[in-house]
């Protein structure tokens, strides 16, 4: 017997696990076998790692020795591609979405989130996203036609920021008032003037700036980070309303932190209270099953975020005017925070950068599809944002 086996639980019956077991071969060789979660050794496996109550969904389970752990959701995916890379990764998702999603393939292809940019994806994402959604537990991938929020616009298509221009971006934005509403003071003044530093992996490439002791290095098909590094990108969306936003994430690696700045071409309008919205910033905890929001600021003013007091009230939520005579406070259902399972079945563009682990994933989407993700995603709460402008 292997040191360590590798063996996915797949919840088809004996057909569909001989045909994934096929593919899965063609794709990786022996490094990963494929059984059915009626297979009275999985169930024994999936019950010593994750209970009696373990959902039943696709599960990866790692057996060294006598000891079985195993992962489903959204950590399967993440636990895959540190033991095979993401390319080996991508290639399972692609098996899975060939078996258990040809007929929906069509379905997903007409419901793109947050838009495709040439050389984007490999010829097989559509397999790969339907892939990923069967690993998710979720059997479709939302659709922004279906958003029953209005808060946010759909977008309609996006263009990454590559290069000379990201870097600039990242460095101009970042003194953004909003910006530094968010953000720490220190970290602010090290993305300005830290050195870059990009790397590539099979494909999946990514830009980080150096605050402080930074080294990315690649293990096993993935990044590993060390020192203060913060991952960076960067795109400009084409919005339904004919306005455009450009959009920039810092990924804050050794806290587990992201934050996201909006800065719109034209204002955008508040369908509820018809406030005008010019610039926003967030920032989000990255935890196990959510992205949370911490922080935020549109139009150079902290929001209020009042939740049984977890957050702290950086504006009077009772003052009724700012400081000029358009100026007014207003209160937002805010999205406090993101299911993950939803985000990543929302944003398909960021399969690859979403195997380099939930931080670096976590940047991706809300640039990517942050408007989708508004839209599908949120649990909102009350919250008092800041100072608007009355059209």
């Amino acid at each position: 017997m292997r040191g360590r086996r590798l063996v996915l639980g797949y919840d088809g019956g004996c057909g569909a696990c001989s045909a994934l077991a096929q593919r899965i071969e063609e794709a990786v060789g022996e490094r990963l076998e494929v059984r059915s979660l009626y297979d009275p050794q999985v169930e024994h496996w999936r019950e010593e790692a994750l209970g009696k109550d373990a959902p039943w969904a696709p599960t990866l389970i790692e057996v060294s020795g006598d000891k079985a752990r195993a992962w489903t959701g959204v950590w399967m995916g993440a636990a895959l591609a540190r033991r095979l890379g993401p390319a080996a990764t991508w290639r399972v998702m692609q098996a899975l979405g060939e078996l258990g999603g040809s007929s929906r393939t069509s379905e997903f292809a007409a419901q793109p989130a947050g838009g495709l940019t040439r050389g984007q994806f490999l010829k097989g994402v559509g397999g790969a996203a339907v892939g990923m959604s069967l690993l998710f537990g979720t059997s479709k991938l939302a659709s922004l036609a279906s958003a029953t929020t209005t808060e946010m616009p759909k977008s309609l298509g996006y263009e990454e920021i590559m290069g000379e221009g990201l870097i600039g971006a990242a460095r101009a934005m970042v003194h953004r008032q909003d910006v530094a509403n968010v953000m720490d003071a220190g970290l602010v003044d090290k993305l300005q003037t830290g050195n870059i530093i990009r790397q590539c992996q099979n494909g999946n490439c990514i830009t980080v700036i150096n605050c402080g002791n930074c080294q990315v290095s690649r293990n096993n098909g993935e990044f590993s980070f060390s020192g203060d590094c913060v991952a960076i990108k960067a795109a400009r969306h084409e919005l339904e309303d004919g306005n455009r936003a450009t959009a920039i994430s810092y990924a804050i690696l050794n806290s587990n932190r992201v934050a996201v700045y909006y800065e719109y071409d034209k204002p955008l309008v508040h369908p509820k209270t018809g406030v005008q919205t010019h610039t926003e910033a967030t920032l989000y905890r990255v935890e196990n099953k959510k992205l949370r929001l911490e922080k935020g600021s549109s139009n150079h003013r902290a929001w209020a975020l009042r939740r049984e007091g977890e957050y702290s009230a950086q504006l009077a939520c009772n003052d009724t005017r700012c400081n000029g005579p358009c100026d007014i406070v207003y209160s937002s259902d805010t999205c406090i925070s993101i299911d993950w399972g939803c985000a990543f079945n929302q944003c398909r563009s960021c399969t690859l950068t979403c195997f380099g682990g939930l931080v670096l994933c976590a940047g991706c989407i809300v640039l990517i599809c942050g408007y989708g993700v508004a839209n599908q995603c949120c649990t909102r709460g009350p919250g008092c944002m800041g100072c608007g402008f009355c059209q």
